[in-house]
């Protein structure tokens, strides 16, 4: 799988949300994001019989693996730079 999946990885300047969808061999494989005053969630949706490599801002570079099936990640405090 790419990284920075559909475009999506590292982009800043203040973007607050963003989701996108890209259809592995295994189905789609979705994110869907922002960034509101609680801070930042994530949610990946994986198809079945399929894994995804999970990055998430401020987790100094540590790689979350996560199987088949629908995962929301939740960062408090998290503010979008133009916040």
């Amino acid at each position: 799988m790419p990284h920075g999946l559909g475009g999506l990885g590292g982009l800043g300047g203040g973007l607050t949300s963003a989701k996108t969808t890209f259809l592995s061999p295994y189905g789609a494989v979705a994110t869907d994001w922002h960034i509101d005053d609680a801070g930042f969630h994530l949610k990946v949706t994986v198809p079945p019989n399929a894994r995804a490599e999970v990055t998430l801002p401020g987790g100094e570079g540590k790689v979350w693996t996560v199987g088949s099936g629908t995962r929301v990640f939740k960062i408090s405090g998290l503010r979008s730079e133009s916040a």
